[in-house]
């Protein structure tokens, strides 16, 4: 056997050596992992799971959504419109619905136990993206000292005509 063809065995030998050595750790890995795992189903038995779901808020008859939901220590809430506590439809200008959404927003959060300083992300979906510093101004009012991040989209429409909805998550 030549010198090239030896340092070409060599580095064949290496790479499925190498290969072998982490599919062995991997294997451990993967064994150590399922082992902890069953130790934590044992002992949590009967007891709550902390990522146990508790949904938040009424839900509409006919509308497949929760309007918030809790997972541990992160709450998701869903798009609000402007609809009041008694499931009306209001339909003001852009600054009246999102007063409103913005209410049923900090609603949501304090019925689930959080805080508005809690809300760490927020999605604002606008009809018309003429209407933002309207919308911004109202917004802004929930948010003094530490805004969550955001993003602002203008769409065609929303549902039953709102000019705005606003979906959001919370972590503490």
């Amino acid at each position: 056997m030549n010198r090239q063809n030896a340092i070409w065995m060599a580095l064949v030998l290496a790479i499925v050596g190498g290969a072998i050595g982490i599919a062995i750790f991997m294997q451990g890995e993967r064994s150590a992992r399922d082992r902890t795992g069953e130790q934590e189903q044992s002992a949590g038995a009967g007891q709550e799971r902390p990522d146990e779901r508790e949904f938040i808020g009424a839900t509409v008859e006919g509308r497949p959504y929760s309007p918030a939901v809790r997972i541990g220590d992160t709450l998701y809430v869903s798009g609000q419109v402007a609809i009041d506590a008694d499931g009306n439809q209001v339909h003001g200008d852009v600054a009246e619905q999102t007063e409103l959404v913005m209410e049923n927003i900090k609603r949501l959060v304090e019925q689930a136990g959080f805080e508005m300083s809690d809300v760490v992300r927020a999605t604002v979906f606008l009809v018309d993206i003429d209407d933002y510093a309207a919308m911004n101004e109202v917004y802004a009012r929930y948010f003094p000292a530490a805004p969550p991040a955001r993003a602002c989209v203008a769409v065609r429409e929303l549902v039953f005509g709102f000019l705005v909805e606003i979906s959001c998550i919370a972590q503490r």
